[in-house]
């Protein structure tokens, strides 16, 4: 199974995707961009469609250079 296909992505595996360090995938959950299920093992879980939701959330607050443009005029 792929990435792509997964209903649930552990805390490395979700950094892996972002390409950034387990601490940001923390620091996202405590600033509260993203939304996680714990465990009764402890182990941390994010959905696919949070981190659906969590990239489209981005995308939108990323202006592009034509966005910007329009504002701008």
């Amino acid at each position: 199974m792929s990435n792509n296909d997964q209903a649930f992505f552990s805390r490395a595996e979700l950094a892996e995707l972002f390409r950034v360090t387990p601490q940001s995938i923390i620091r996202w959950e405590q600033a509260g961009l993203l939304s996680s299920v714990h465990l009764c093992s402890g182990a941390v879980r994010y959905s696919r469609a949070e981190v659906d939701a969590f990239i489209q959330r981005q995308t939108e607050a990323r202006p592009t250079k034509r966005r910007h443009a329009e504002a701008t005029a």
